[in-house]
């Protein structure tokens, strides 16, 4: 038999889905829940001890506050403080490239050519397009890929199945979303326990005692924790939370005004209903094609969702047929220069350095450094308040502050529902860090209990100069 020659074509698309994420870390810059997460890290490492109040707000300081990432922060911190900026890069577009591998491994496991892995890895990067973020969530995508690759390994390698609850373990002290990955096992005890066998749809399930010990030793690796079995139920409790959808925009269904969003829905359902056409007799992986659809339905009520459905997706699409038979290759002396120019091309242009914010208020925030005094500011800003040492009103933690009336007064302030005047005494607030021309920057402005201090394009601070009667 001749052997194959020349590197797999499907390679370049493994790289194409790395570069996309890159070239979102590199070119858009920090902002949002990244300055609380490395700030607690940095908290943590200095007093050698795990978070259990809050020490950054002045609303809430010193309230208990349950705090399931802490291996996430403590690890960006760590990192930061031995590689310096660039770590930043390395825990957002670094993390979501190894996802797009495991995805890519995933579909190589699950039966797919070079070709049609390197085709998914790019769906991948798309999917992941948006989320690119230093963020715990980030780890989570690619615990979930990998669970999905060691899943698929574990159908001729049963060994497999023995990583899976280190795996757990770790995804559950970094991200609450551990509780994912327990029910991808759980849907697999069920596969295991009633294997399905209804036209084209098919099962090829784990051994049932295998399939067992996995979910049991999974979720006693993710008691394994500072806070024990009570992380389980907090995880389930927070992810039923439906107020924390009424703020954070992520919690809510897909804007399809954005084009890419709209594709990364569409496209694959379009392409799976293609093939189920095209290929009357293929079966179904049915868990797949059950995991994926929950994965799809989870993305419309939530776009943060999105990753999930499309890693899941790409999953199930590696045993498509004919694409998954794809197999191209071409020379080392063509691959080679086709990869240095995707690079080039794909990261060309002025790269902000990395832990550059992209849109917080740097300099005004140097001048509260300076003058010293309780902020009111947005809720994003909250958190590059948090990172340079200013405590908050409130800011991205938002599972601390839900149901304690701090986020209701915020709202009712930020949206000028009422006099912001009294609310704003009662807690001694000395400035207003607010976006420049908005409504409650017009009010403050006419307010004579306020004076403008500091203003530049698209940033105003007030300063109270007398108390409300």
């Amino acid at each position: 038999m001749t052997k194959t020659r020349g590197i797999p074509l499907g390679l370049l698309g493994v790289l194409v889905g790395a570069l996309i994420l890159w070239r979102v870390q590199m070119f858009s810059g920090m902002n949002g829940d990244v300055y609380w997460q490395w700030a607690t890290g940095r908290y943590m490492l200095q007093h050698h001890a795990l978070i259990t109040h809050d020490p950054f707000s002045y609303t809430l300081h010193g309230r208990a506050w349950f705090d399931p990432e802490w291996g996430y922060q403590v690890l960006l911190a760590s990192l930061v403080n031995l590689m310096g900026p660039v770590a930043f890069w390395l825990m957002a577009a670094g993390v979501g490239t190894l996802a797009v591998f495991a995805v890519a491994a995933a579909a190589r496991v699950r039966g797919a050519g070079y070709t049609w892995a390197g085709l998914l890895a790019v769906a991948a990067g798309f999917g992941l397009f948006f989320f690119v973020r230093d963020r715990p969530q980030e780890w989570s995508y690619l615990f979930f890929a990998g669970l999905l690759g060691l899943l698929a390994a574990a159908r001729t390698h049963r060994r497999a199945l023995y990583v899976i609850p280190p795996l757990l373990f770790v995804w559950a002290n970094m991200h609450e979303s551990f509780l994912l990955g327990l029910l991808v096992l759980l849907l697999e005890v069920i596969w295991a326990l009633t294997p399905v066998r209804w036209k084209r749809f098919s099962t090829d399930p784990l051994p049932r005692t295998g399939a067992v010990f996995t979910l049991v030793g999974s979720v006693v690796a993710t008691m394994v924790n500072p806070h024990g079995p009570s992380l389980i139920r907090y995880a389930f409790v927070d992810s039923m939370d439906s107020r924390i959808g009424n703020v954070i925009a992520e919690w809510q269904s897909p804007d399809f005004h954005i084009l890419l969003l709209l594709v990364l829905v569409v496209g694959p359902i379009a392409l799976t209903l293609f093939w189920l056409a095209l290929c009357p007799d293929e079966r179904v992986d049915w868990p797949l094609a059950v995991l994926a659809g929950g994965m799809l339905t989870a993305a419309l009520h939530g776009v943060r969702f999105l990753p999930y459905w499309v890693i899941a997706w790409s999953v199930l699409a590696a045993g498509f047929r004919p694409w998954n038979s794809l197999d191209r290759r071409s020379p080392a002396w063509l691959m080679l220069p086709l990869a240095v120019l995707l690079g080039v091309t794909m990261l060309s242009g002025k790269a902000k350095p990395p832990g550059t914010p992209s849109a917080e208020p740097v300099a005004a925030v140097s001048y509260l450094q300076r003058h010293p005094g309780r902020v009111f500011s947005t809720y994003r800003w909250g958190d590059y308040l948090i990172a340079r040492g200013i405590p908050v009103f409130i800011d991205g933690r938002t599972n601390l502050y839900v149901g304690t009336g701090v986020l209701g007064t915020f709202l009712r302030i930020a949206n000028l529902t009422r006099n912001p005047d009294p609310t704003l005494a009662h807690y001694r607030v000395d400035y207003v860090l607010w976006h420049k021309d908005s409504p409650l920057a017009v009010f403050l402005a006419h307010d004579p209990s306020w004076v403008t201090v500091y203003q530049s394009e698209g940033v105003v601070i007030f300063k109270r100069v007398r108390a409300v009667p």
